[in-house]
């Protein structure tokens, strides 16, 4: 307590579970993780919720929430970004709704949760998302009805997940909420203003206005790098719009430099719709290499992520039209057909 009240509060936290008081741990741990992620000390914030989750019987609701933001704001793989989702996902289900919302929402990253319905709305939209899975994202917003989430998150994950169809005017709209909460005061995590840019750099991206495109990811990258932030994933996504800027403009260099900095990384994190858009920007940077087997041979690569779940959906249609798109170049009708799946 003594550490605690004069602002140690990271010592604070490991000599209490040294102590054996895991929940007051807890407790400060969710506490001080809006403050450890406006600073970056993002891996910092992990290794105390890990800590204190390892030492707990039973893992709060609250401290599940916090826990979800070091997993997603570091380098982590698919299977543990998954399965911490899932389980802050399970455990809002399961509690009473009043011992659900009975929780210190002030206290954790984003002060956001209206309700523990809002909540679990939002970890099903991102694991939505992460899946490409755009009818459940949008069977979510549709919940919604009139009401507006407080973030904008539900609606976001839909909107990107428009852009990347290449749905600009039904998606843009749906970012805006998201795009404004992120510059907010109240948003302490610098990645999510990046993650913004970038949809936005993504949408005018695929309006055309490359120019514009090409400003606002510099803009996302430039904010991470100012911050020390640059190895983030959100950083790895910024550099999708500017590898896919700079191939529209034939600037090869420029184009391999961004993808191939960030690409183990989105492969890592397993999130459909990123390694997608990476793989296809990379087969297409080989083609124009002259690669031809290597472009084909990173289509197939992005068909089952590293965890081993295949890609299906829209998704799969994208590399699949990629594939009989190269065939087409190729001179090859009949190998483009062969690539294509039976629609009808």
């Amino acid at each position: 307590a003594w550490l605690r009240s004069h602002g140690d509060i990271v010592p604070a936290i490991r000599h209490a579970l040294r102590a054996g008081d895991v929940d007051l741990a807890s407790d400060w741990t969710v506490e001080v993780s809006a403050d450890l992620l406006a600073t970056g000390q993002i891996e910092t914030l992990r290794y105390l919720v890990e800590a204190v989750a390892a030492a707990s019987e039973s893992v709060s609701l609250a401290l599940l929430t916090t826990w979800c933001y070091p997993i997603l704001l570091t380098d982590t793989h698919e299977t543990e970004i998954d399965a911490v989702l899932e389980r802050t996902l399970a455990t809002v289900r399961s509690l009473p709704r009043e011992a659900a919302d009975d929780q210190p929402w002030s206290s954790i990253p984003e002060a956001m949760h209206e309700s523990s319905e809002e909540l679990a709305k939002q970890l099903e939209v991102s694991l939505g998302f992460r899946h490409g899975d755009i009818d459940r994202v949008l069977s979510i917003v549709d919940s919604l009805g009139d009401e507006q989430s407080e973030s904008g998150w539900i609606e976001a994950a839909a909107g990107w997940l428009l852009i990347l169809q290449e749905q600009p005017s039904l998606g843009e709209p749906l970012i805006e909420h998201w795009a404004e909460y992120a510059f907010l005061p109240e948003n302490p995590i610098l990645a999510i203003q990046a993650a913004a840019l970038g949809v936005t750099a993504t949408a005018e991206l695929t309006r055309g206005d490359l120019f514009r495109a090409r400003v606002t990811a510099d803009r996302a990258a430039n904010l991470l790098e100012s911050r020390g932030l640059e190895m983030v994933p959100q950083s790895a996504v910024c550099s999708l719009p500017i590898g896919w800027v700079a191939w529209e403009l034939g600037d090869l260099d420029r184009a391999e430099e961004a993808i191939y900095a960030a690409i183990d990384r989105i492969d890592l994190s397993g999130d459909t719709p990123f390694v997608t858009s990476a793989h296809v920007l990379a087969a297409r940077i080989a083609w124009s290499r002259g690669a031809k087997d290597a472009a084909f041979i990173t289509l197939d690569e992005a068909l089952v992520t590293q965890a081993g779940r295949r890609v299906d959906g829209p998704f799969l249609d994208w590399l699949t039209l990629e594939r009989a798109r190269l065939h087409l170049l190729d001179g090859d009708p009949a190998a483009a057909a062969r690539a294509l799946p039976d629609w009808r």
